[in-house]
């Protein structure tokens, strides 16, 4: 993701995407923002990955705003275990410094990495180091929980429990300003299934008890 020639055609193609989305959509009032949608993994980055990465940022969040009147610009990159919540701050603040982001939106990972268990340790120090660096650069931090767990038998995934979700929800609540879920469609959406049906109604049942 860091080669130069790539991110010049993803940039390219980030803006001709931005302005026929624009076009199409611009004026409908549920036009909230802009998600530019490379999503970061791997953090084993030189200086200059960084500064690369910053200056690809900066292409379609310029762009985006100055085509839109200023709706705030997003990304979403997941946890790296690899990376020490201390490398992973130093990291995010260098690279979000001048990178035109408004909204950065952190994967928690629970559900692709069966980290249910283990959030204390695999997902808030991440979450609490984001924090820090999103506060002194003035970007609002959101927390992405995945809503989805491995299937108990076979492979593929299903539904996670509403009493997981809400586990999520209580430990992260602490560091952001607002959640999203990967992904209603597939996983809590009523028409889906009987599973996502369930937690659905789990779910709604939950938050309207104030749980």
């Amino acid at each position: 993701i860091t080669h130069p020639r790539y991110l010049d055609r993803a940039a390219t193609q980030s803006l001709r995407l931005a302005d026929q989305a624009w076009a199409r959509y611009g004026r409908h009032p549920s036009f909230a923002g802009w998600y530019i949608p490379q999503e970061l993994r791997y953090y084993d980055f030189q200086p200059e990955h960084i500064a690369q990465l910053r200056g690809f940022l900066r292409r379609p969040s310029d762009h985006c705003r100055a085509l839109s009147g200023g709706k705030p610009v997003s990304i979403a990159p997941s946890l790296a275990q690899s990376t020490s919540p201390e490398a992973f701050r130093t990291l995010f603040a260098e690279m979000l410094a001048g990178s035109g982001i408004d909204i950065l939106i952190l994967q928690d990972g629970v559900g692709a990495n069966r980290w249910e268990k283990h959030m204390d340790t695999k997902v808030v120090p991440y979450f609490r180091a984001l924090r820090e660096v999103c506060g002194e650069a003035g970007i609002e931090l959101w927390a992405d929980i995945e809503i989805f767990q491995h299937r108990t038998s076979g492979r593929g995934r299903e539904p996670a429990s509403v009493e997981r979700i809400l586990k999520q929800i209580d430990a992260e609540s602490p560091f952001v300003t607002s959640f999203v879920m990967f992904d209603f469609f597939h996983y809590m959406s009523p028409c889906r299934g009987d599973a996502q049906k369930k937690l659905y109604d789990d779910y709604r049942d939950a938050t309207q008890k104030g749980e």
